[in-house]
């Protein structure tokens, strides 16, 4: 997210993407760990106005290093969490795929873990009355949208992330629900 943060900064609608009457509060950065997710929304409980929605696109950095029981079992804690002290929507936006993962070189165990999580959770937050955000322009590692790195976006690969998440969440408030994927 600090990466898209960067891109969103500087395109036409900002850090608000463009949303009319939308204020959004990036939390985004490096490393984040679905673990640390609460310590940021406890910051955001105690400093402002309550959100509306609340999205989530973490865990990818997860992938690997804690088993996917536990991670689900984190995933239910947060979102636990937010229901007890927000009333906000919560979004889920799905972890994207990777060419490289951090915590292991089995590339194809990982993309099963990555889909596994993503509908847990996209399942958890659709029963909780949120919505889920897929990102079909990002389904494979086309060299155009991903670092050398293969694990970040390149800049064309935020605009799309970006404006994903921006219709997300504009047909959201204007029809009350999500009718793409």
């Amino acid at each position: 997210m600090r990466h898209a943060f960067t891109v969103a900064r500087n395109r036409p609608g900002g850090l608000n993407l463009g949303l009319p009457n939308t204020t959004v509060w990036w939390q985004g950065y490096s490393g984040l760990s679905l673990r640390d997710v609460s310590r940021k929304l406890k910051l955001i409980k105690t400093s402002g106005d309550e959100p509306n929605f609340i999205l989530i696109h973490c865990g990818g950095n997860d992938l690997g290093k804690i088993p996917l029981l536990k991670l689900r079992g984190l995933f239910n804690d947060l979102l636990q969490y937010i229901l007890d002290n927000f009333d906000a929507k919560v979004i889920w936006s799905e972890i994207l795929p990777r060419k490289c993962w951090r915590y292991s070189e089995n590339s194809l165990a990982m993309e099963e873990a990555r889909k596994r999580i993503n509908g847990h959770a996209a399942n958890k937050v659709i029963n909780s009355g949120g919505f889920y955000i897929k990102h079909p322009d990002l389904k494979d590692t086309t060299p155009a949208y991903y670092e050398d790195d293969g694990v970040h976006l390149t800049f064309l690969g935020n605009c799309f992330f970006l404006n994903q998440l921006s219709a997300a969440v504009e047909a959201y408030q204007t029809k009350g629900t999500v009718y793409f994927e």
